[in-house]
């Protein structure tokens, strides 16, 4: 990069916090991360310059509200930091989806005269107001015995095995689910 990159902006999936410090190492600058949604106009939080934490979403931008939604075992009462389901709310929420009503009614819902967006992403927010996401809805499963489980988690711990190149966990490939593992040699 020449010894003049000063700054890396990441959005998208949560960045994990061993990537972060990777980064930061590899790159001499600072990793900013940022979260959003289509739905909320793309801004929710984003990480301060001089926050040297790893694993964060950062607090909410200006104007965005934050807040969380008990969701299965994850209760805005939970010790040491409230979790659940994401819920944004402010002028940066969309109306709808297009052309899809029901889709819209599921999304989205009105509160105190402020549209809010269920982002389906489940969250942590500690002390510092600082996001940390630890789930998403759509990544966990119910098993037999009543226990949910979140199908990213089991792909981010078997990805760091040396020996196992790439994986791919699916849940709807059979009552028992399927995992496709590349070996390398």
């Amino acid at each position: 990069m020449g010894g003049k990159l000063r700054i890396v902006v990441v959005g998208g999936a949560p960045l994990s916090e061993t990537t972060h410090s990777r980064m930061r190492a590899l790159f001499g600058c600072t990793i900013q991360v940022g979260y959003g949604a289509t739905e909320t106009c793309a801004c929710i939080s984003g990480t301060l310059p001089c926050d040297l934490r790893t694993g964060l979403c950062g607090g909410p931008c200006h104007g965005v509200l934050v807040n969380l939604a008990d969701w299965g075992e994850y209760r805005i009462t939970d010790k040491p930091y409230p979790r659940g389901e994401v819920l944004v709310g402010g002028p940066n929420v969309v109306n709808g989806y297009f052309l899809r009503p029901e889709k819209t009614k599921e999304a989205f819902f009105e509160m105190d005269g402020v549209r809010w967006f269920k982002t389906g992403d489940i969250a942590e927010i500690d002390d510092t107001g600082a996001i940390r996401i630890i789930d998403r809805i759509g990544d966990i499963i119910k098993l037999d015995n009543g226990e949910y489980i979140a199908l990213g988690k089991i792909e981010m711990y078997l990805k760091e095995h040396p020996v196992i190149e790439n994986l791919f966990v699916n849940a709807k490939a059979g009552a028992r689910g399927c995992v496709c593992i590349a070996v390398s040699q």
